[in-house]
């Protein structure tokens, strides 16, 4: 019988090459991965460090945030690169730093509604009152949090319901969907829920009965500051008073 054929050595020049190829493509990806993802988030980490170490020295914050947004690409593309800062686990960044980042959103307008929405997380306090502060800055334009903000409506925890309160008055008519569930808060269990309440139900301006009623059996509330935010909201509704200040927030 024959010999078998003996194989041939190996071609050493083509492993090479496919060596470094692989290389040079590992190279380009890394590069990449630091241009698309890590570079704009060390970007907006410092510029969140910049703006909120300033602030502390220049009176105008809200001109501190502008420059923070002009920095940061614009409203739609500051929402987008503070979105993805906020996404960061735990030990790529700390808590101050995230709340910060919620801050900022406020000047972002409507592009910061989905972000924020994403902060409402219970588990979450301190997040979820910068969250709430942020859409409350923001006003109208947050309506399509709405549904999320109702949701804390019904929370265990005074803390959350009180921050998600508010929020929906600023909203303003856009948040109409919220007045069941603010005519139930009228009767919480925490007063500053049911002043907030009957706060946000003048801002929001329902003329059905039903909240009516339930407006004025707020009048006989236990807590004066609850019964003053019924009053002026029944006197609002029905077109004999000037809209009320909005009621200060519980720190």
């Amino acid at each position: 019988m024959p010999e078998a054929a003996a194989k041939p050595p190996p071609d050493k020049s083509r492993r090479a090459v496919v060596i470094a190829t692989v290389g040079i493509a590992g190279i380009i990806g890394l590069a990449l991965l630091y241009l698309a993802t890590i570079a704009p988030l060390r970007h907006t980490h410092a510029v969140l460090r910049d703006t909120f170490n300033s602030i502390g020295r220049i009176r105008d914050k809200d001109m501190q945030f502008k420059k923070a947004i002009k920095r940061l690409g614009g409203p739609k593309s500051a929402a987008e690169r503070l979105a993805r800062y906020l996404r960061l686990p735990e030990w790529a960044t700390t808590n101050a730093r995230k709340q910060n980042a919620i801050y900022l959103l406020r000047s972002c307008g409507e592009w910061a509604v989905p972000p924020l929405t994403e902060m409402l997380d219970e588990s979450k306090r301190d997040f979820y009152r910068c969250a709430c502060s942020s859409l409350r800055f923001i006003g109208p334009n947050a309506k399509e949090a709405v549904p999320a903000l109702v949701k804390g409506l019904s929370s265990t925890d005074a803390y959350v319901r009180v921050s998600a309160v508010s929020p929906l008055g600023r909203i303003g008519p856009e948040a109409r969907a919220a007045v069941p569930a603010l005519v139930k808060a009228l009767e919480d269990s925490d007063a500053d829920v049911r002043r907030l309440a009957a706060w946000a139900l003048g801002e929001i301006g329902p003329e059905d009965p039903e909240t009516l009623s339930a407006l004025e059996k707020v009048l006989k509330d236990a807590d004066p500051n609850v019964r003053n935010s019924a009053t002026m909201t029944l006197k609002k509704i029905r077109g004999s008073a000037p809209a009320p200040d909005a009621p200060s927030e519980v720190p």
